[in-house]
């Protein structure tokens, strides 16, 4: 059993070609098979066809060349990420690298001459030594699994250790925490490795040492828990120890199935637990293969069903596009050869009769050939017109409803915009013409009644001042003294608001009279 301060010790000896995982048997049988089929070759007695090279040898050499460069390329890659075996796994690259250089030449020199005997040998001795090197090689790639998983293992004692080691409830809880942590990273590494065991007896003491870990992992912090609070009672311990040996012990098993080695003692096996658990792992695998492999047929079936709806429609689609095709084609050649033999029959007829009517007589030849050539040509307008109407009656109808339609929307659109523009255009100017009319009749009217009610006053002013000169006439008429008018006009009586005249103007007035 390893312990916690025991360093990782494998049960394995390296130069064992035991292979004991399915994941190494499933890598090497594709090499296997094509060595097989290499060291077969031309292995069933003479051939009937011509002796020489074999293109078949040949690509099986260059597959078993591909074969060996990738697990030269994987072997490199796990030596880098190695710890422990990183000198071992170095020499199993070289190891393999110088095998399988060995191995090429030996295949090509067969290749070059099937029959060779000697050659075959000694592809044979060195498909076997290449063999063995991978095979070398993945078995010390499993062992670094093994160690990682030694590592885990180691990890999860000494975690262990610090849980059986505390001193309070409060120490328990935080060190049993970090041991359920180690826990779960220890049963997926645990389970990964159960899947990979080729041996089936090995893979039931790991999932019964599972099944025992995960049932007495439950009951450490109880056991734990109450000796911390009671010390002092033998039968506390005595349960903590128990428990904590039987987790060792499970400990111990998971190591021992990890590296498919017997355990070390037979007595406290887990049969019934392995087997419950087994049964229950083997339950979840085939459940979930169904699951998986259900919903991989129902998507086959989809892209099937799929695929053969769309084959069937484009081999539809081809069909009649090679049909109509043909029938098109057939239409052109059979309209193209009637015309052909339409048009001569016509151009030696037309010869014919012209031939005729120049040796009778001119105008009357004149005459039918106009006659014949306006039949000819309208018979040939209609039967062209008649064909392309045929032909494109249905797009011209569609073409020409369309843009009828567009144009009566585009007229009517314009119309109600132009009829709208009108609207408010007549409305506008009619607006702008009354108020105008009205502007212009007011001013007009005012400048009228301005005009009228000066030239009223100018009239009256005019026809008072004609009355006074009148006034004045007469009364200087009827006066035949030698006083001056003025002096009369200042003495009339009841004439006071008569201005009195200057005597300028009466001296003048009197000069005169």
């Amino acid at each position: 059993m390893t312990t916690a301060t025991s360093p990782i010790l494998l049960k394995w000896d390296p130069k064992s070609l035991e292979i004991r995982t399915l994941t190494v048997e499933r890598l090497l049988e594709p090499l296997v098979t094509q060595v097989t089929t290499l060291v077969n070759t031309s292995n069933k007695g003479p051939s009937s066809k011509k002796k020489g090279r074999s293109k078949k040898a040949h690509v099986l050499a260059v597959s078993v060349e591909q074969a060996t460069q990738n697990f030269l390329e994987k072997g490199e890659q796990i030596a880098k990420d190695s710890h422990d075996l990183k000198e071992e796994l170095i020499a199993a690259v070289e190891d393999v690298r110088k095998q399988g250089e060995t191995m090429r030449v030996a295949s090509s020199e067969f290749a070059d001459d099937p029959c060779s005997s000697v050659k075959r040998g000694t592809m044979v001795r060195a498909a076997r030594a290449l063999l063995s090197a991978v095979t070398r090689l993945l078995i010390l790639a499993d062992m670094a699994d093994v160690m990682r998983l030694l590592a885990h293992l180691k990890i999860v004692e000494e975690a262990l250790e610090g849980v059986k080691n505390a001193t309070n409830e409060q120490d328990l809880a935080n060190r049993f925490k970090e041991f359920g942590k180690e826990m779960v990273k220890l049963n997926y590494v645990a389970a990964r490795r159960q899947q990979e065991l080729k041996d089936p007896q090995c893979r039931d003491e790991m999932a019964a040492a599972r099944g025992a870990l995960k049932k007495n992992a439950t009951m450490l912090y109880t056991a734990s828990q109450a000796f911390l609070r009671h010390p002092d009672v033998a039968a506390t311990r005595a349960n903590r120890d128990y428990v904590f040996k039987q987790v060792q012990e499970a400990i111990g098993a998971i190591s021992s199935a990890a590296q498919a080695a017997s355990p070390t003692d037979e007595k406290h096996g887990h049969a019934g637990i392995g087997e419950l658990a087994a049964a229950l792992n083997e339950f979840d695998t085939l459940w979930y293969m169904t699951l998986w492999y259900m919903s991989l047929w129902h998507m086959t079936l989809w892209h099937m069903t799929l695929w053969h709806m769309t084959l069937w429609y484009m081999t539809l689609w081809h069909m009649t596009l090679w049909h109509m095709t043909l029938w098109h084609m057939t239409l052109w050649h059979m309209t193209l050869w009637h015309m052909t033999l339409w048009y001569m029959t016509l151009w030696y007829m037309t010869l014919w009769y012209m031939t005729l009517w120049y040796m009778s007589l001119w105008h009357m030849t004149l005459w039918h050939m106009t006659l014949w050539y306006m039949t000819l040509w309208y018979m040939t307008l209609w039967y062209m017109t008649l064909w392309y109407m045929s032909l494109w009656h249905m797009t011209l109808w569609h073409m020409t409803l369309w843009y009828m339609t567009l144009w009566y929307m585009t007229l009517w659109y314009m119309t109600l915009w132009y009829m709208s523009l009108w609207h408010m255009t007549l409305w506008h100017m009619t607006l702008w013409y009354m108020t105008l009319w009205h502007m212009t009749l007011w001013h007009m009217t005012l400048w009228y009644m301005t005009l009228w009610h000066m030239t009223l006053w100018h009239m009256t002013l005019w026809h008072m001042t004609l009355w006074y000169m009148t006034l004045w006439h007469s009364a200087c008429g009827q006066s035949h003294s030698t006083r001056s008018c003025s002096a009369r006009l200042m003495f009339i009586p009841n004439h006071n608001w008569i201005p009195m005249v200057p005597e300028s103007v009466t001296g003048s007035l009197s000069s005169q009279l």
